[in-house]
């Protein structure tokens, strides 16, 4: 009977309490629960449909969080159609994440689409790439089948950067989402992309009711208010110091590393930038060549020469290749088909491969722009091509930058630490790929690129085998950068410097995110050329690091000179998408923007933009702070709320309150739990002993053997005064009758409620000393249910608080703002509270008083409680006889349903005693009749509040002390005695 109240309290925890609801997630391996991600669950508990953005800094669990809201909401029958959109690259990974939860999802594609379609897709979790759903074939089937919740990953891919500009990948999430009653999940590290409308569009998703003008709400009151409503926004800073109070994330630094270059290698990068600047805009003049496919020509031969003098001589070899067979189309073809080919390699040099809706291999692209601008090189320009080719191909054979990056790879390998490279293109890849492998060996050097990410098996393996012993070296483009986690990794390396903070960030937050272990090293790797020296010194200096210093290294590891920035503390909590303000409107900077500015305007061009993107990122900061917008809570407040929304003020007191109360159950019934070598173990049916390290596993063991809760039992424990206890269930319920959540709440004598840890706590004592328990007795009414009710609501309008200020506030903003539809509050009520069982400490002090108690007395309290055990044996629907007179017991009493017969004997004290006294006479009647035999105890007589509590074959169940000759003290006993 305790360990069902146990059980039942348990059990209400593991369903509903949003940090031991992911602690009981069934995971393989299992997850660790942390504060924010309860967090979210705690501020959207009550949110029907839940609307949410999760714009947590790469790193800290999206998916995860993700994964557990959903999981809760078809725990709880609100979401039985579970629709995930991801980019194909992250199809397998959700997949895997998926089943690790034992969700069993299905994957829709082209051969199977039909099928799930016709069959109206049954209930279950299906995982789509968004660039398949997203086709007119497959969108309006998609847009109308009966979801109830659609995540979409990597949001910032569904943009809408003006009205009528909108993506695909936009217009069917846009479809998704125009059903209100829906629940949708945007997941993204990077929210806001640098376009306020198109972050707007996104949040018009979330929240329909939203104005059509955008532009109303643009301002930082409106960002403010949806903080925590809309948007959760947390970084790794607020991780360690706010939520965890521990660092949970370890060290992270860039170490920019300068190589000095060779005189081939600097003549290249003078030339070729000399050539970018003089010939080709000498031909834009002559031959009027549109400026569009002319400024992505310069980006695109400027990345190639900046990655590698590989990548571009390969690109410039191509391009003279395949020059004569395009001269040959004619202008009109040629103008038509370069034109087609700008717009494809606009997308990818221009927007960025996470932005890129096309189809096609992003580096196919860039080969096929590349060889369609062939025909703008007149015969000067090729010849000073071939000089540059012949330059490059001298670069490779003493190629500085690929010297230190072997050097520096092979000095952490030696040291037992696996390494992540990224680099812009193919052609680089496999170029460092080659020479890793002649300097470590094949076995330690892996290829991962887009012709690997589309074969599903070379997918799912590339983490199987990093983790192994022999993988050491992974060689990626940024196909890997996004959703990937390779936290067993803790070295990353930029081949080349990023001129994106946005692509630096992707690739850092693939190794410095939750379960990395280590102190993570990132190198950045600078040849002493004049652009990636500009990079370094503007760029980083003033983006990346964000007014903090750049501390130079004494020793750099390898190359000449190096410089460090620590990454453990970020300057804001905002984005690093570089945006600009012209006039009264932001405007997103691209990586292209940014290579255009240094080639067309040199340094002094670029630092000045440079400078305008750092003001303004400066001004969006402080505009945010100002009303409260992603400002960081202090400790004290998430803990607050923690206890406030949990019970418990972090995992760690929910982990050590198990814990305590495990231990108490091994006391009770060491079969079930046991300490062995110091450690804690629940015992498996089958023998098995499984440790609370694996919280997960040993809960939900220890809960299939608790017994069910049936009736509510009375537990009475040995304490230092006289007290109780009683035990509720309290449920928030939804108009249509499903419990959206419930807890257990005790409440004491004066009305304090007991939650969370310290509930838990008095569960723990009072199995350590527990003397008996029963399912029979009788408690006095108390008027508890207003103050439970009370607590109910409150916490119902403290977690719904923020949402009903921005709805309240929103109107006020913009005016145009359509009907709210139903309040929160009007959608949910309290159900009444149910008692799950009382908790009754009695002490030795409370029986020795009834001695003092005058025998007139004694005889009015012995009347009182005959006369109450009567009342009661005849509420329970038996027969009872007042035998007192004419036998050893008190009442004989028969069930006239089961034929029942119980020998009661009745003790009745005036206080809150719960020990009796026995004759030599009765102690023999108890004796014999055992099983048959019950005590009655009814206590509190004189308080006019008298409570009964029955024991059955109480010889067994309490220890009997003999007094003098004919006195037998019933004492409450140990319960290692029983």
């Amino acid at each position: 009977m305790s360990l069902s109240l146990v059980g039942e309290a348990l059990r209400l925890y593991a369903r509903y309490n949003p940090l031991l609801y992911m602690a009981s997630l069934k995971a393989k391996p299992p997850v660790k629960p942390y504060l924010h991600q309860a967090e979210f669950l705690a501020r959207t508990l009550f949110r029907v449909p839940l609307r949410a953005f999760i714009a947590d800094e790469i790193g800290l669990g999206k998916t995860i969080t993700a994964i557990a809201a959903a999981k809760r909401l078809w725990d709880l029958g609100l979401a039985r159609r579970v629709l995930i959109l991801v980019p194909r690259v992250l199809v397998r990974q959700w997949l895997l994440e998926l089943d690790r939860f034992g969700l069993k999802p299905q994957r829709i594609e082209r051969v199977n689409f039909n099928r799930f379609a016709g069959g109206g897709f049954p209930e279950g979790f299906y995982v789509a790439s968004m660039d398949l759903v997203k086709r007119k074939r497959y969108a309006s089937i998609i847009a109308k089948a009966p979801w109830d919740l659609v995540i979409v990953d990597e949001a910032h891919r569904i943009s809408k950067p003006k009205e009528g500009k909108e993506t695909l990948r936009y217009r069917i999430v846009e479809k998704l989402a125009a059903e209100r009653g829906r629940s949708l999940l945007l997941l993204s590290a990077t929210p806001h992309r640098g376009n306020p409308l198109d972050y707007l569009a996104r949040l018009k998703l979330l929240d329909p009711s939203l104005p059509d003008d955008l532009k109303k709400l643009d301002n930082p009151r409106f960002y403010a208010l949806t903080h925590n409503v809309l948007v959760f926004r947390r970084t790794k800073l607020d991780v360690n110091e706010v939520y965890e109070g521990e660092r949970v994330f370890p060290g992270c630094s860039i170490s920019a590393i300068i190589v000095p270059a060779t005189r081939e290698e600097a003549e290249f990068h003078r030339r070729l930038l000399d050539f970018l600047r003089t010939k080709l805009l000498d031909f834009h003049t002559m031959t009027r060549t549109p400026p569009k496919e002319l400024g992505l020509l310069m980006a695109l031969m400027f990345k190639r020469a900046s990655s590698s003098p590989y990548a571009a001589m390969k690109t410039m070899e191509y391009m003279l290749e395949k020059r004569a067979a395009w001269l040959e189309l004619g202008v009109t073809a040629m103008r038509k088909e370069l034109e087609r080919k700008s717009r494809l390699a606009r997308a990818v040099l221009g927007l960025g491969f996470e932005d890129f809706e096309g189809e096609t291999d992003p580096d196919v692209v860039i080969d096929e722009f590349a060889e369609a601008c062939s025909a703008l090189l007149s015969e000067r320009d090729v010849q000073e091509l071939r000089e540059l080719v012949k330059l490059a191909r001298a670069s490779c054979e003493h190629d500085s930058r690929l010297e230190a990056v072997k050097k520096l790879v092979a000095q952490h390998v030696k040291k037992g630490d696996k390494v992540i490279l990224f680099t812009e293109f193919k052609d680089t890849a496999r170029y460092v790929r080659d020479a890793l492998v002649k300097a470590l060996g094949p076995g330690a050097v892996r290829l991962f690129t887009s012709d690997e990410a589309a074969k599903e098996d070379e997918l799912a393996y590339v983490r199987f085998w990093l983790e192994g012993e022999g993988g050491r070296v992974l060689v990626a483009t940024d196909v890997a950068s996004e959703g990937l986690n390779l936290q067993v990794a803790s070295v990353l390396v930029n081949y080349e410097p990023p001129w994106s903070p946005v692509k630096l960030e992707q690739r850092i937050g693939r190794v410095w995110r939750l379960g990395q272990k280590r102190d993570v090293d990132v190198y950045t790797v600078f040849l002493a050329v004049d652009s990636d020296r500009t990079v370094l010194e503007v760029l980083y200096r003033k983006l990346v690091a964000m007014g903090r210093a750049l501390g130079k290294l004494q020793k750099p590891p390898v190359g000449e000179e190096a410089y460090v920035i620590d990454l453990e503390e970020r300057g804001s909590q905002q984005p690093l998408v570089p945006v600009v303000k012209r006039g009264t409107r932001l405007r997103r900077v691209s990586e292209y923007t940014l290579r255009n500015e240094y080639i067309r305007e040199g340094r002094q061009g670029f630092e000045k933009l440079v400078d305008a993107i750092a003001d303004t990122l400066a001004q969006l900061q402080r505009d945010l702070e100002k009303v409260g917008g992603y400002r960081r809570p202090s400790r004290e407040d998430v803990v607050r709320f923690a206890q406030r929304s949990t019970g418990f003020s972090a995992f760690s007191e929910a982990y050590s309150s198990i814990l305590e109360l495990a231990e108490a159950v091994g006391k009770l019934h060491p079969e079930l739990v046991q300490r062995v070598d110091g450690k804690l173990f629940v015992r498996a049916p089958g023998g098995a002993l499984i440790s609370f390290d694996k919280l997960q596993e040993a809960l939900s063991t220890l809960l299939a053997q608790l017994p069910s809760w049936s009736r509510a039992p009375l537990l009475v424990s040995l304490g230092e005064r006289d007290s109780e206890v009683r035990i509720y269930e309290v449920s928030v319920i939804s108009n249509e009758n499903r419990v959206l959540y419930s807890e257990p709440v005790g409440v004491d004598e004066s009305g304090r409620l007991l939650r969370g840890a310290e509930l838990v706590k008095l569960f723990a004592g009072a199995l350590r000393n527990l003397v008996f328990e029963t399912q029979e007795f009788s408690v006095q009414d108390r008027d508890f249910d207003t103050r439970l009710l009370s607590h109910a609501n409150d916490l119902l309008r403290d977690l719904t608080s923020d949402y009903r200020t921005y709805k309240h506030e929103l109107p006020r903003l913009a005016p145009s703002t359509r009907a709210q539809g139903r309040d929160l509050l009007h959608y949910m009520r309290v159900g009444s509270p149910r008692l799950l069982g009382v908790i009754r400490f009695t002490s030795e002090t409370s029986f020795s008083s009834e001695r003092e108690l005058s025998m007139e007395e004694k005889k009015r309290i012995e009347a009182e409680a005959m006369r109450i055990a009567l009342d009661y044996e005849k509420a329970q629907g038996r027969e009872p006889v007042d035998v007192s007179g004419k036998e050893h017991f008190d009442i004989l009493s028969r069930d006239p349903k089961t034929g029942e017969v119980r020998y009661i004997e009745v003790k009745g004290h005036a206080g809150p005693s719960l020990l009796a006294e026995l004759s030599e006479s009765e102690y023999q009647v108890a004796q014999e009749k055992r099983d048959r035999y019950w005590l009655y105890i009814v206590c509190d007589i004189a308080k006019g509040k008298p409570q009964l509590v029955a024991v059955q074959d109480p010889l067994s169940r309490m220890k009997v002390e003999v007094v003098g000759a004919v006195k037998y003290i019933l004492k409450p006993r140990s319960p290692a005695l029983w």
